[in-house]
């Protein structure tokens, strides 16, 4: 059994430990977050160590390997900078139920969902989410910090840039690309090309300026 932590303590690392759990092979020995609330509570069976660099400095050398549970893309980046910063190493998750072609590839920090499909050819890169029930397409690449969430639909071809995330219930044409840090909104049809920062919403989803955009 390698021991590892979830970094995240909310819904969502509850999702990742039921999927580790399911696997085998993991023990989870903690979780991890900086809300100073959280610590020393317990967290679907599981003790809360405080922040990344708390626990650090609890555990042993053969401790330190993590996977990142928090759905926001940034946050994810950010967590996984501090923790490899501290020579963690990150474990890849993927529920058994999962159905997964021969030559996929899958990187470090992955997470993948009960029913999704990976299909041919398929490239998940590292620290990316496929959460439940998503179709990932033949050729498909999704790059570090990605997102596919629950019942996302990526045709054959796609392509997700770094920090690209694609709703719940979203679907993307064939061979179309999610630009860096782009959104394509819960179901969603993306029929074109995303460029990079832009949010879409709608069938077919068209740009939508959010506040945060308008101060750059």
């Amino acid at each position: 059994m390698k021991p590892f932590i979830i970094i995240g303590a909310g819904g969502f690392a509850q999702e990742v430990a039921w999927a580790a759990r399911r696997m085998g092979g993991l023990e989870i020995i903690g979780l991890c977050d900086d809300d100073a609330a959280k610590r020393g509570t317990v967290i679907a069976g599981v003790p809360v160590l405080g922040t990344i660099e708390e626990a650090d400095a609890g555990i042993g050398p053969d401790s330190r390997f993590f996977i990142c549970a928090t759905g926001n893309n940034r946050l994810r980046a950010e967590f996984a900078r501090r923790a490899e910063a501290l020579g963690w190493e990150a474990v890849t998750i993927v529920d058994p139920s999962v159905l997964t072609a021969d030559n996929v590839r899958l990187g470090r920090g992955v997470y993948v969902g009960a029913g999704t499909i990976l299909s041919c050819n398929a490239e998940i890169r590292n620290h990316v989410l496929v959460n439940q029930h998503c179709t990932i397409g033949h050729d498909t690449v999704l790059e570090n910090f990605s997102q596919a969430a629950p019942g996302a639909r990526l045709s054959g071809g796609v392509i997700l840039r770094t920090g690209a995330c694609v709703g719940s219930g979203a679907i993307v044409r064939q061979c179309c690309e999610i630009g860096e840090w782009a959104m394509v909104g819960g179901g969603s049809f993306a029929a074109t090309h995303v460029r990079p920062g832009a949010t879409v919403i709608g069938n077919p989803a068209c740009i939508v300026l959010l506040a945060e955009n308008k101060k750059s």
